[in-house]
């Protein structure tokens, strides 16, 4: 099984301000791809350190 990499280009004039700016479908798909890659993050941590996951508290997010 390959690594995938999920190229994302941001313009150079994206700014902080251009994020208020987003329709909110876009802001919740956004969210949901950073849940979806913090969960294959874990799994693959959890994989590689041989089933032990070291859990991150909700403090840490």
């Amino acid at each position: 099984m390959g690594q995938e990499f999920l190229e994302v280009s941001i313009p150079s004039s994206y700014d902080a301000l251009g994020a208020e700016r987003l329709p909110v479908a876009v802001y919740g798909a956004l969210q949901k791809m950073e849940r979806q890659l913090k969960k294959l993050h874990d799994k693959r941590r959890k994989h590689s350190s041989g089933g032990q996951l070291q859990e991150t508290s909700a403090a840490e997010e």
